[in-house]
């Protein structure tokens, strides 16, 4: 398509940590023996699907070794410099597409990202079609944060349709004196919703932040439901 930017490749190059590397170099040993022996029995062309799985097996080590292994209780490198990249990015207000020939590997990424608060959407071979479109739909559309200061927080559950907007989108808080954030977000843990603002606001007030919004800079169907539902008095 002639409207799309062009294609920025960076490539990153990630050394095994100790424990990774040896049980790759343990394996790389195990698979040369194991590919002689095919070779010599069986002929070059018979026996290449049997060396591609365990050419495939030396990928997935690389990747993480519990994808072969279950009992392997070391760091993956890969995976801690994928989860690293992403909070980066996510930081930074963008979106991520991984790709993965393994579904082991993205199950594994899944749980990092989960025990690091960052939402994710996982489509594989199990997904159907209909939930396949939800859940890209979802990603198009999961932009919405609510901004609130912590003394908002401390009711929160007298909001109108307080359950829905936790478990859709995302809540900003605000840094207020003399309130522990880290108990709502105990307390609504299930939604993992609540974000505490990683730098100090104290003299930014979030009614200043919502006054501040003018109808222009927001999608129609958001200052819809926002009117309709007075969650805030909008001019």
């Amino acid at each position: 398509l002639t409207e799309l930017p062009p294609k920025i490749e960076n490539n990153i190059f990630i050394d095994l940590n100790e424990k990774q590397k040896s049980v790759y170099a343990m394996e790389v040993k195990k698979t040369r023996k194991e590919m002689d022996e095919i070779i010599e029995k069986e002929g070059y062309d018979k026996a290449r699907f049997k060396i591609l799985q365990l050419l495939t097996k030396l990928r997935q080590l690389c990747i993480d070794p519990k994808i072969v292994y279950e009992n392997y209780t070391g760091e993956s490198s890969k995976i801690t410099e994928v989860t690293k990249v992403c909070k980066e990015v996510i930081a930074n207000g963008h979106k991520i597409l991984l790709f993965s020939s393994f579904k082991t590997a993205i199950d594994i990424l899944n749980r990092e990202f989960t025990n690091e608060g960052i939402s994710t959407y996982v489509i594989d071979g199990s997904v159907g079609a209909k939930k396949r479109n939800e859940l890209v739909e979802k990603f198009n559309n999961d932009d919405i944060y609510f901004i609130c200061g912590a003394d908002n927080l401390s009711y929160i559950d007298k909001w109108k349709n307080y359950e829905e907007i936790l478990s859709k989108y995302k809540i900003i808080v605000l840094n207020r004196d003399n309130i522990n954030i880290d108990l709502f977000i105990h307390k609504y843990s299930k939604y993992n919703s609540i974000i505490k603002a990683s730098i100090s606001l104290d003299n930014i007030s979030s009614t200043m932040l919502r006054n501040s919004l003018d109808k222009k800079y927001l999608d129609n169907n958001v200052y819809k439901y926002i009117i309709e539902n007075k969650l805030y008095n909008m001019l």
